[in-house]
């Protein structure tokens, strides 16, 4: 994927929350009864990072904070929950559901799976419900990815099939699988932003840390200006000579 930095997948951040989220499912299933709102809190609040996670990584931030005490407030960022809920319940329905047709099941999986990502970005990006579910908003921000949505797509079914794998491990190693399940979901927010990156220009991100060689050129090319600006206002006032120093001592400094 073109520009796209998939370092950030090995953040100490990601790799520390998806251990510290995966104790804490792990322990909230062996809590019985009493576990289901441990569970339901730290799963919410996981959701609400991983939007956090993509925005960041969007804007150009590779270093970001680890959750903090908002993220477990369960009526904090309302619109960014019931997103990953809408998608989650809908995913779960068309894969449970007996009275979905064989035929439909898999292309219907297969679209709300394909439209996710994009959906996720927007929603990270304008916390707007209503555009990261408009048609013409997702398929004019995929239509802006291009091929790179695509590869996009091919980590998210790798990933998946990752998790999926994890879930034969024996019951032992259960606790290890919850981590890799956590990490493969902020992963994917991880992707998701570094593509949304990849095309920072096309979707007038802000600047970042990535952007510092286009600032130093942008920088130098004001400083050019300037002097340029100097010479044009020795050939105004009659001094030519002096204005083709100016020029000359600015061709020397920059190595012609």
């Amino acid at each position: 994927m073109a520009a796209v930095k998939f370092s950030v997948l090995g953040n100490s951040t990601v790799i520390v929350t998806a251990i510290v989220y995966g104790f804490l499912l792990k322990l909230a299933m062996a809590a019985g009864l009493a576990g289901l709102l441990l569970r339901l809190l730290v799963t919410l609040s996981l959701f609400r990072y991983g939007y956090t996670v993509l925005r960041h990584v969007a804007n150009g931030w590779n270093q970001f904070p680890p959750p903090d005490i908002e993220s477990t407030n369960p009526f904090g960022q309302f619109t960014v929950v019931m997103h990953s809920v809408l998608f989650g319940t809908l995913l779960y329905l068309l894969a449970t559901t007996p009275f979905v047709d064989a035929v439909l099941r898999w292309p219907l999986l297969v679209a709300v799976s394909a439209v996710f990502p994009a959906s996720a970005a927007i929603m990270a990006m304008t916390r707007n419900a209503g555009a990261a579910l408009s048609p013409r908003g997702l398929a004019d921000l995929i239509g802006d990815l291009g091929g790179d949505y695509l590869k996009l797509l091919i980590v998210s079914l790798l990933l998946s099939a990752f998790t999926a794998l994890t879930s034969s491990w024996p019951w032992y190693l259960g606790i290890f699988a919850e981590m890799v399940s956590v990490w493969a979901m902020l992963a994917l927010f991880v992707a998701t932003g570094a593509t949304l990156r990849a095309h920072r220009d096309e979707l007038d991100l802000m600047e970042g840390l990535d952007d510092a060689e286009q600032r130093e050129l942008r920088d130098r090319q004001e400083q050019w200006q300037k002097i340029l600006d100097r010479a044009y206002a020795s050939v105004r006032s009659r001094l030519p000579a002096q204005a083709y120093r100016t020029v000359k001592e600015l061709i020397d400094s920059e190595g012609d």
